[in-house]
């Protein structure tokens, strides 16, 4: 995404040269002669004007920025790269000061055998559109490293990730959780061929190579999870299957794409700092709390990868996150950073209250039953009076 950006910056200073010497020939033809110093005094000033600005500007959103770094981490900066706005400004500043330091050489070139009133005008137009779009850049900037607009704006990928998951059909609830079969022990390995997080895994191609050998196939890593080189990612015995080069891909980043619990790490890293005491900040952490109650909500009934496929031919078992991962995934950083914070606790032992009442599949109400009982007991040992302790225990007794 950030290469795109860097695309359209060059572009865009490229395109603000080009269309300084394309009215600055206008101006060549169409203009009658006479001196050009007026012009220059004039482009001079509002390109040291419009840098001028833009680096305060900088300097305080910068200031801004890293100090919103420090206390919420590093989730932030990788926001506000993704966000539109600060896009739109660089792309159009750059456009901006391009166009002006072409049509001040251009004069400089021409020494001043013509006026470039064309050039010139459209040199204020560009600065004073400039100068107006800064304001309204400024605000939305600055909306932008609100911490509850950053819980926000992670709680929307994590809830566009879960409604994409497919829904669970009826028939499908009585065994809505991966299969009980034992993952057998095999003799021969595939290995990583490099040191990274696991991007994305060709199920498909696995499935195809165990059907056409008749055999069993077992893949013990998943999306999202960072492996050594050397480490086995598949396991088989007799010869190695036929597979496509590029069967499981690997990079020094994790990839949102398939790695659902990636989006969860990135909220809960906003709602975990909040609970900090250096910031201690819990209405922040409360809200994205909510905004996590919501996607556990949506994806009570959606439909979790199945761990094992077979058919007549051939099987293949691999590690999936299930919905019972999904659930300590969200719920053990919350429990062990709100233990001390009754008042945060209580809000999400209510929420995961609610799931449970919303939840019709019973092995599914036993994970949160299980959280529930795990989140009040931690509160009710750092539970400073009776009053809190009583609603805990409540909490720990629910069957």
């Amino acid at each position: 995404m950030w290469n795109k950006t860097l695309g359209a910056v060059i572009a865009a200073g490229l395109f603000g040269a080009l269309l300084a010497v394309a009215l600055f020939w206008m101006d060549s033809r169409l203009g009658g002669g006479g001196s050009a110093s007026g012009a220059l005094t004039l482009l001079s000033t509002l390109l040291a004007a419009i840098v001028t600005v833009w680096g305060i500007l900088l300097s305080i959103l910068m200031s801004s920025l890293i100090r919103t770094a420090q206390q919420y981490g590093p989730t932030v900066l990788s926001l506000f790269r993704a966000s539109t706005p600060p896009k739109i400004l660089l792309v159009f500043m750059t456009f901006t000061v391009s166009y002006l330091i072409a049509a001040v050489a251009l004069i400089l070139l021409a020494e001043s055998r013509f006026v470039p009133l064309i050039a010139s005008e459209t040199g204020v137009i560009l600065v004073f559109v400039a100068v107006m779009a800064l304001p309204l850049f400024f605000l939305a900037a600055t909306r932008l490293l609100e911490p509850a607009e950053l819980a926000s704006r992670l709680a929307e990928e994590l809830r566009e990730r879960v409604e994409a998951m497919d829904p669970l059909e009826q028939e499908e609830r009585a065994r809505a959780k991966n299969d009980d079969e034992n993952t057998p022990d095999l003799e021969n390995s595939l290995r990583a061929s490099k040191t990274g997080y696991i991007q994305q895994i060709d199920r498909e191609a696995l499935m195809t190579a165990a059907e056409e050998g008749k055999r069993v196939l077992v893949c013990p890593v998943r999306e999202g999870e960072f492996v050594l080189e050397g480490t086995p990612v598949l396991h088989f015995e007799g010869k190695e299957p036929e597979l496509p080069k590029n069967w499981v891909l690997q990079a020094h980043d994790r990839s949102g794409e398939r790695d659902l619990e990636l989006s969860i790490e990135r909220l809960l890293s906003i709602v975990v700092r909040a609970l900090s005491p250096g910031i201690n900040d819990l209405f922040t952490a409360i809200r994205g709390i909510n905004h996590i109650g919501e996607s556990c909500n949506t994806i009570l009934n959606k439909r979790f990868p199945r761990n094992v496929r077979s058919d007549n031919e051939g099987k293949l078992f691999t590690k999936e996150f299930d919905f019972e991962g999904f659930m300590f995934a969200c719920m053990d950083p919350l429990r062990e950073n709100c233990a001390e914070q009754p008042l945060v606790s209580l809000h999400l032992l209510g929420i995961l209250k609610n799931l449970e009442e919303n939840c019709a599949i019973e092995q599914r109400k036993d994970v949160i039953r299980k959280n529930i009982k795990l989140i009040a007991e931690d509160s009710y040992k750092n539970a400073v009076n009776d009053r809190e302790k009583q609603i805990f225990s409540r909490f720990k007794s629910l069957d």
